[in-house]
């Protein structure tokens, strides 16, 4: 597959992209995107698995959008300072069983 640099309307190409091909054409940092295992997938109460997973990640990442299609949580992030998987969920606790950067964001 070729690599093509694509200019989105202006003389500024698109530079933010990470290893998996995924193009971030309006974020200004890399973007990551996490395949999350909730505890409790559906639960997005106030107070929830949901909420609590997503305040946990802001402590060390922008959340740009997620997706919570109720067997996991897809987050889509940028400025990531977690530096690996293990480290996403060492940070999240008991909140998830498993966090995956490799498969990219599921869209249902």
């Amino acid at each position: 597959m070729a690599i093509v640099q694509r200019v989105h309307g202006d003389a500024e190409p698109v530079v933010n992209f990470d290893v998996g091909s995924l193009v971030a054409t309006g974020l200004t940092k890399n973007p990551t995107a996490y395949n999350i295992t909730l505890a409790a997938a559906g639960d997005e109460t106030t107070g929830g698995n949901v909420e609590a997973t997503l305040r946990a990640l802001q402590v060390a990442a922008t959340v740009v959008m997620y997706q919570n299609d109720n067997t996991q949580l897809s987050v889509l992030v940028e400025a990531q300072g977690f530096g690996s998987d293990a480290a996403v969920l060492t940070a999240l606790g008991s909140l998830a069983t498993a966090v995956s950067s490799v498969n990219g964001f599921k869209l249902a």
